[in-house]
């Protein structure tokens, strides 16, 4: 979506970001050296899972480490359909755009910045970053959800949802 908003943001009437991934160039410092090379660990792991053959296991790797040890056993069976449907869209078939600052300074439509209690740090980052382009709200914190948060808490995820979508 903030693909679209860049090109096309006479389409894009708010934008909601659910964990969502920007990648903005910033200041080297020791938390932004540690969320990148959690980001490739993240994606060298995963491309070496699925190289193995071994779907499920890839799929059960990448959904612990971003939610917690155990969380791919505890999911339902049709939530870990869907990772395994979807799995090889995590490695992306290109590198990641880079948003500018300049390019987030344009976005002049409501935002909504979600992230999970116990998701990766490197959400709310990025968040932050964005703050300091233009006046976004704080970042929602869900209670008791990690990177899955509309699954792990789905009330508290809708009801901050819709009521963001009730004012805009």
């Amino acid at each position: 979506m903030v693909e679209v908003q860049k090109r096309h943001p006479d389409v894009v009437r708010t934008l909601i970001f659910e964990d969502g991934n920007i990648d903005m160039p910033v200041e080297e410092t020791e938390e932004t050296r540690e969320a990148a090379s959690f980001v490739r660990l993240v994606g060298e792991t995963l491309r070496n899972n699925i190289r193995t053959g071994d779907l499920v296991h890839a799929a059960e790797v990448f959904v612990d480490t971003l939610n917690g040890k155990g969380y791919w056993s505890q999911m339902p069976g049709s939530a870990r359909e869907m990772v395994l449907q979807n799995i090889y869209t995590a490695l992306g078939d290109v590198a990641r755009p880079v948003t500018t600052p300049e390019q987030v300074s344009r976005f002049d439509r409501p935002v909504l910045f979600l992230t999970g209690e116990r998701s990766p740090k490197r959400y709310a980052f990025f968040y932050g970053e964005m703050r300091k382009c233009r006046s976004f709200p704080q970042t929602i914190v869900i209670p008791n959800a990690s990177h899955a948060i509309h699954i792990d808490n789905p009330e508290g995820f809708l009801s901050v949802v819709l009521d963001f979508l009730k004012v805009h």
